[in-house]
C-alpha cells in the first residue's frame, strides 16, 4: 500500500550531532518508528550552515546487496559508489561534492539471511518468496523527514538513486511516495517482482523523470528486463524516461554499472563511459524540469 505522509513524520530528536560536520561524510544510528533502527551515513557539503532553509538538494543512495557501511564489501573503500568518491576520489563528479547532502542508510538484517545480510523494503528471504516489509518503510520516511527537517533541504530537489537491490528499493520507493522524489536513478536494477504494472502505473501516474543505466551484458540483472520496463514507462508516462546501456567489459557478470553512472571520468588504462557529472547536475535541477 502507499503510505500516508503522517506515518513518515518523526518524533522531536536532537540532531544537531548531525549537522556539525561539513565536507565529510559521518555515520550515525536512527531509532526510527516501530522500533527499527537504521545505521546510516551522512554527507555535507562544505559550503552548507545548519542556518540554511530550503536551499538544499538531498541525494538518498540506497546501496547493493552484501554491502556495508562497516566490515567487509565497505561502501567507503571497496565499491565504486558516490560514498567512496565523496572521499576525495579524483573521479568525484564535482556537482555530487558541491551540491548535495547524501543521505546513506544501510539495509536491516534479515533473519534469514546470514551474515547481518538484508534485502531492501522485503523479508523472509529471496524476492519471490519474501513479503514487503513496511516497518522498514517507514523508518526509512522518518529518517528522510528527519534530515529534510534539520539539514535545509529544497523539497523539490529531492532525489534517490541505488544500484542492483537499492535500484529495485529506488523503483519502489519512487512508486510509494508520490511527490516525493524530484527524479530516479536505478542503476543495474533488480526488479522481478509479478506483476509489474503496478510499478509502472505509479510511476506513470506522477511523471517522475527516470534515468536507467544497464549493461547489456549483465547476467545478474538481465538487461531485457529493464530495457521491458523502460518501454512500458514511456508507452504511459509524460515524463522522459532515460535508459543509457554499454557493454560491461571490466567484470565477469556485467554487473559492474556504478562506475558508468556515477564518476566523472573513467578509471587511468579504461576507456569506459562515465556519466557521472551529467547525472548529478540533472538531479539537481528542481521539481517539474523540462529535461
Amino acid at each position: 500500500r502507499v503510505l500516508p505522509r503522517a506515518e513518515f513524520v518523526a518524533p522531536a530528536l536532537a540532531l544537531d550531532r548531525w549537522t556539525r560536520a561539513t565536507g565529510r561524510q559521518l555515520c550515525h544510528t536512527f531509532d526510527g518508528p516501530g522500533g527499527v533502527s537504521l545505521n546510516f551515513s551522512l554527507y555535507l557539503p562544505a559550503a552548507f550552515q545548519s542556518s540554511d532553509r530550503d536551499r538544499w538538494p538531498l541525494l538518498l543512495f540506497l546501496h547493493a546487496m552484501h554491502s556495508r557501511l562497516d566490515g567487509d564489501n565497505n561502501l567507503f573503500y571497496e565499491s565504486d559508489t558516490p560514498l567512496r568518491l565523496l572521499l576525495g576520489d579524483p573521479k568525484c563528479p564535482q556537482a555530487l561534492l558541491d551540491s548535495f547532502i547524501v543521505l546513506s542508510p544501510q539495509c536491516p538484517p534479515d533473519p534469514e539471511w546470514p551474515q547481518d545480510v538484508g534485502v531492501w523494503l522485503r523479508r523472509g528471504g529471496v524476492y519471490e518468496t519474501s513479503v514487503y516489509n513496511p516497518e522498514v518503510e517507514v523508518a526509512l520516511g522518518a529518517l528522510l523527514e528527519a534530515v529534510v527537517e534539520r539539514c535545509g533541504i529544497d523539497r523539490q530537489r529531492i532525489s534517490v538513486t541505488g544500484t542492483s537491490m537499492g535500484a529495485y528499493a529506488t523503483l519502489e520507493l519512487a512508486a510509494r511516495w508520490p511527490g516525493c522524489f524530484a527524479a530516479a536513478a536505478p542503476v543495474a536494477a533488480h526488479y522481478d517482482l509479478d506483476p509489474i504494472d503496478p510499478l509502472v502505473e505509479r510511476l506513470a501516474e506522477q511523471a517522475i523523470p527516470l534515468w536507467f543505466f544497464h549493461a547489456r551484458n549483465d547476467f545478474v540483472c538481465p538487461f531485457a528486463d529493464v530495457e521491458s520496463l523502460v518501454e512500458r514507462l514511456r508507452a504511459r508516462s509524460r515524463a522522459k524516461v532515460w535508459l543509457t546501456s554499454y557493454e560491461d567489459t571490466w567484470s565477469s557478470q556485467g554487473h559492474c554499472a556504478d562506475r558508468v553512472a556515477y564518476w566523472a571520468k573513467p578509471a587511468p588504462g579504461t576507456d569506459h563511459e562515465a556519466y557521472g557529472e551529467e547525472l548529478f547536475e540533472w538531479l539537481a535541477r528542481p521539481f517539474g524540469r523540462s529535461a
